[in-house]
């Protein structure tokens, strides 16, 4: 059966029963009673469980029973004191719980975003939570995608994508029907929810919600599965060993008493006492007040831990498996090389400033934004005039650009794919030569290379497609980006090889990026170490355990690949 991504727009648009002007009140309100509102839930633990969670474990049962037995025994003070060990080790459990949950809940308040969708064939603003399957919705610049949708109409539309694939650059749509099987991030007539319309306008009709997005499915992975600590495990190893011997002794015990012929009943009362005296009963309420302290040490670092379990679990840690977008960067690019021929008549900074986009907005797109802050740091003019014509990037000619009037002509001052702009430059073969080995001299080292041109006009033009077929380019020079790494990432890293840590990255991105950036960090050194996570799916375990065996880098991972099967 085929998907949506590889249904064309009139398919699908048939099979879910809507029109491109949308569906009328009444379907969408009988859609919204069959499929629910358009938010993600996720299952939470009942409150039974929450109450008796701290309190079900082996150490927590032989206290209840030691204290049982002091009552019978007539230790009355013993008893109590006992149970008021379980209630303070159980209340410091439940007081941090709360807190952290509080948090979570602030966290996760939902904001109203409001969606323009046809509804009746006319556009009205509706809440996201009432879209349903087969609502046609339009996506401007700037906006959250409310739902996973199937693109019917797109004009220089990129996407954010990271928060779902961790890929940074941002992707191009188009509404074309794709063949074969596609990742996450090879589905470009896919809008997902959760990610940003960067630049352009996007039509789309929507084809899943709630908890069946690609977002709400990584909810679901992320629901509490119980499991015990490595300490708690441990622990209760422990426990189990010294219930053992307790009970040895405690046979020894009883059957030297009753040589000596003491009573049955005294016999008893001592054993039992012994067994009482030998329970750890100050161990629970020692670790609680532990782990509370870590808790507060790592909270006051802003690192928010949302079970006491947690904590345990990291002094057995061996293995760091990290992602990289948001992480080990800042997800966010900056400017980090240029390049200009030697024998250029233009400012690099000066060129690259007239082609960006500028506004009294500021613009959603991360590269024009590097650019943006680049071009005002090393740019000594100042642009005080707007462009006469605004071209956004066209995907079919990988480029965008602004046309300037000035003094009896026009120029079109423009960037795009370094291909694309040498094939049309007016340069030697020497010299494309020269600029072809700069180029992949920088993108080896992960780099996002932008060409930038000028190019002189006899009159203005409104599109790309309005550039005569012949037009030569003035090659201006190279910009290369990158994302920023966090400066605290090699330290962090550093300190925890030195612990003897093994630090692994996993991220959506190439996996030449991904190299170049674990090199940085000192996590790889060879691209060997690099794994391309796409092939996971046609290799078996065995195979996959020798692949793996030496690597440090996972490259192109999709969301589902994160989480523990």
């Amino acid at each position: 059966m085929l998907t949506f991504f590889e249904k064309s727009v009139r398919a699908v648009i048939e099979e879910l029963d809507t029109s491109e002007r949308g569906l009328s009140t009444i379907d969408a309100e009988e859609r919204l009673r069959q499929y629910g509102p358009n938010a993600i839930k996720v299952s939470r633990i009942p409150l039974w469980k929450k109450i008796l969670e701290p309190l079900l474990n082996i150490f927590m049962l032989v206290l209840f029973i030691a204290a049982v037995i002091s009552f019978y025994h007539g230790d009355i003070v013993d008893g109590i004191i006992i149970l008021a060990i379980i209630g303070v080790s159980a209340g410091i459990h439940y007081i941090q719980r709360f807190s952290t949950e509080r948090i979570l809940r602030s966290l996760q308040k939902h904001t109203l975003q409001l969606v323009s969708t046809y509804r009746n064939g006319k556009t009205v603003q509706i809440d996201s939570t009432n879209l349903v399957i087969g609502d046609v919705i339009v996506i401007n610049e700037g906006e959250k995608v409310p739902a996973d949708a199937r693109i019917i109409d797109v004009k220089n539309a990129r996407v954010d994508e990271s928060m779902l694939t961790g890929e940074s650059n941002p992707i191009s749509k188009q509404t074309d029907a794709l063949h074969g099987k596609k990742q996450v991030f090879e589905q470009t007539n896919i809008v997902f929810q959760g990610s940003f319309v960067i630049s352009g306008v996007i039509t789309a009709v929507v084809i899943k919600t709630g908890n069946q997005t690609e977002f709400g499915q990584l909810a679901a992975l992320t629901q509490n599965q119980d499991s015990s600590s490595p300490v708690q495990k441990k622990i209760d190893t422990l426990v189990t060993q010294i219930i053992a011997v307790v009970g040895a002794m405690s046979l020894v015990a009883f059957g030297l008493a009753i040589l000596r012929d003491m009573e049955i009943t005294e016999a008893i009362k001592f054993v039992l006492a012994l067994a009482v005296s030998a329970a750890p009963e100050s161990l629970p309420v020692a670790i609680s007040v532990v782990l509370v302290f870590a808790m507060r040490r790592m909270t006051a670092r802003k690192a928010l831990v949302r079970n006491m379990n947690a904590i345990e679990s990291v002094g057995t840690i061996t293995t760091i498996a990290t992602d990289k977008t948001g992480t080990l960067t800042k997800n966010q690019l900056t400017v980090q090389e240029t390049w200009q021929p030697t024998d250029t008549r233009y400012s690099l900074a000066q060129i690259l400033s007239r082609s960006i986009t500028h506004s009294d907005s500021q613009t959603h797109d991360p590269l024009d934004t590097a650019l943006k802050m680049y071009s005002e740091t090393e740019s000594t003019t100042p642009i005080t005039t707007k462009a006469l014509v605004s071209l956004p990037f066209d995907q079919a000619h990988s480029m965008s650009g602004n046309v300037w009037k000035q003094s009896g002509h026009f120029t079109l001052d423009l960037k795009g794919a370094p291909e694309v702009v040498l094939h049309h430059s007016d340069i030697t073969a020497n010299e494309h030569d020269v600029a072809i080995k700069i180029l992949h001299k920088l993108t080896s080292q992960g780099y996002r290379v932008i060409a930038i041109a000028s190019v002189v006009l006899d009159e203005p033009i409104k599109s790309f497609n309005d550039l005569p077929k012949k037009t030569k380019f003035e090659f201006v020079g190279f910009v290369a980006v990158a994302d920023v790494l966090r400066p605290e990432a090699k330290r962090a890293i550093s300190a925890a090889l030195k612990a003897g840590v093994t630090v692994r990255m996993i991220t959506g991105d190439h996996a030449e990026t991904a190299f170049h950036i674990a090199r940085e960090l000192g996590m790889a050194s060879t691209r060997d170490q690099v794994f391309d996570a796409r092939h996971m799916n046609t290799m078996s375990d065995e195979e996959l355990d020798h692949a793996i065996k030496n690597v440090r880098v996972f490259a192109r991972v999709i969301p589902e690949h994160k989480f523990p099967t």
